[in-house]
């Protein structure tokens, strides 16, 4: 197999290389923040993932399952966050995106302005500072917020105002790790 295969490769003149690819996953109960290889900085809430490769070719991607905050370096190069929900690309700029399983999307913008591809209801929408985004089967709104309320947990504060309970408790198990 192993002279097969490199007769293949000779012959071709080719060699496949995989790209390095990370993955960060922050337990329930932490928070964590970093830099990207683009210096980018992400803060990772608890119960949340992402992945992203060693080098950024063309494009800087990151795939997401959980909530991540980002301020995002300037660069000609887009800068897209990958979800099960849709897709939110940038070239510089700070927002929070909210992707749980079985939890509405939400995309929170500081400043800057991204651009909303959601999959899930076939739509694309472009955020202004100060609007949140928030998309679920069946119904999208688009809202102007007060960001802090969804940005101030990696400060390591949690603000409620209106939330149903049963949100309030998701959150608080996430956050300290308990039933």
């Amino acid at each position: 197999v192993l002279l097969i295969s490199g007769y293949y490769i000779i012959k071709n003149g080719t060699t496949v290389v995989q790209p390095t690819v990370e993955c960060v996953k922050t337990p329930f109960g932490a928070r964590t923040s970093m830099i990207l290889p683009d210096g980018s900085t992400i803060w990772l809430n608890a119960g949340s993932e992402v992945s992203y490769p060693h080098h950024f070719g063309k494009t800087r991607e990151i795939v997401l399952k959980g909530e991540v905050y980002l301020e995002v370096k300037k660069d000609s190069k887009p800068f897209i966050v990958k979800t099960a929900y849709g897709n939110v690309k940038v070239l510089g700029t700070k927002f929070n995106v909210f992707a749980f399983d079985n939890e509405p999307f939400r995309t929170t913008l500081v400043e800057g302005s991204v651009a909303i591809n959601d999959i899930v209801n076939s739509k694309d929408v472009i955020l202004k500072p100060g609007f949140q985004y928030v998309a679920a089967k069946g119904y999208n709104s688009l809202e102007k917020v007060t960001p802090e309320m969804y940005t101030s947990w990696k400060e390591g504060k949690m603000i409620f105002r209106r939330e149903p309970f049963e949100q309030v408790a998701r959150r608080l198990e996430r956050w300290f790790n308990v039933t």
